[in-house]
């Protein structure tokens, strides 16, 4: 464990209701167990705490896993950002979402030593934005409240809100790929990527 593992908490979500996939991604394998419990153990690696958040906790009862819902529906990954920030005993809580077959608790360790007086901390990519996995600090939900009642979803959009600290991953080709960003919203997108981390 680090000396960070009590100032951040995690948080996988896994609320979507995987419509382009066609079945609940957060079940997809990788390295022969399901997406959420290889992200749990990934950042079990470095933190104390660490939740999932999902509105159907009879599927993941057998997993064992510590669960709470979206305080807030269909409000999608924003929805689920508020939950976590409201939840959180934390100063901060890194929050990825449960399609990212690629993750390593590297991403956190990068976005965790870049950490500064901000109230949100987020990669990017050759120039774009990348929302999530992404930190985000409690003194934010004040923020996220406000910026949810007018009715915006968008998490890029809510770190352009923020006092958003951008962590160009390009800095750190030494531990990180961009693959560990890219997620899997159809079957095709989750094979390709499954032969990737066969070909590592």
């Amino acid at each position: 464990m680090t000396g960070f593992q009590y100032a951040i908490s995690g948080v996988i979500l896994a609320g979507g209701k995987s419509k382009r996939f066609g079945s609940n991604k957060a079940f997809i394998k990788v390295q022969g167990i399901p997406i959420v419990q290889y992200l749990y153990n990934q950042l079990r690696v470095l933190l104390k705490n660490v939740n999932v958040i999902t509105n159907s906790p009879e599927e993941f009862r057998q997993l064992g896993m510590p669960m709470y819902p979206d305080l807030i529906r269909d409000r999608g990954p924003t929805g689920g950002i508020h939950s976590a920030l409201e939840n959180s005993f934390s100063p901060w809580v890194f929050v990825t979402p449960c399609d990212l077959p690629c993750f390593s608790y590297k991403l956190l360790c990068v976005l965790a030593g870049a950490i500064g007086e901000a109230e949100a901390v987020c990669f990017t990519n050759a120039g774009k934005v990348e929302p999530l996995p992404a930190l985000f600090h409690r003194k934010a939900l004040s923020k996220l409240i406000l910026f949810m009642k007018h009715g915006d979803n968008s998490v890029h959009s809510f770190l352009d809100f923020c006092n958003t600290i951008h962590t160009p991953m390009e800095n750190y080709t030494d531990v990180l790929n961009p693959e560990m960003l890219s997620n899997c919203n159809t079957r095709n997108e989750y094979k390709k990527l499954s032969k990737m981390l066969e070909l590592r």
